[in-house]
């Protein structure tokens, strides 16, 4: 079933695909194109999956995770099998820990805030930095679209959503 930040990652990860995977695997040379990629032939999709080269050489799978998954590793697995079966190419997988809840040390200090600041008062300077920015950068309906993405994805830090609504308005 997918999940609301399953679409938000698709979305960015559409607006520059050879950005997205620069940041999450390292930059390449190769031509990066997003991979439309049905596999329900099986009853399963995987969130994000790019294409490297022209003609394909590999393929980045990229599996966001809001919850905690005791199988993931499994899935990961399948997703491989599955990829790979289908494009006859090497694929690598990368799991993005959407809480910090799910993360285990070292990876825990990672994008952690300084103690003297709250939670909402730094996701607040966040959310004025990406709007200056945005209203600075982006092009026609990207700016809206990416806020929005900004807007789920900080659901999945701040528990009530009144929160998030304050954070945006």
């Amino acid at each position: 079933m997918s999940k609301p930040y399953d679409a938000t990652i698709k979305d960015l990860a559409a607006e520059g695909p050879a950005d997205f995977v620069s940041w999450f695997d390292g930059p390449t040379t190769l031509a990066v194109t997003l991979l439309n990629v049905d596999l329900s032939t099986v009853t399963t999709a995987a969130d994000v999956v790019f294409g490297i080269g022209d003609p394909l050489t590999e393929i980045l799978h990229l599996d966001a995770q809001a919850g905690p998954s005791a199988t993931k590793h499994l899935d990961v697995l399948a997703y491989n099998v599955l990829l790979h079966r289908r494009y006859r190419v090497p694929v690598r997988s990368i799991v993005l820990l959407l809480r910090s809840s799910l993360a285990t040390a070292p990876l825990a200090v990672l994008g952690k805030l300084p103690e003297t600041i709250g939670l909402t008062d730094g996701l607040a300077a966040v959310v004025r930095q990406l709007a200056e920015r945005l209203e600075r950068e982006a092009a026609g309906d990207q700016a809206d679209r990416l806020l929005v993405a900004a807007y789920v994805l900080t659901g999945l830090r701040l528990k009530a959503s009144s929160e998030v609504q304050q954070l945006f308005q």
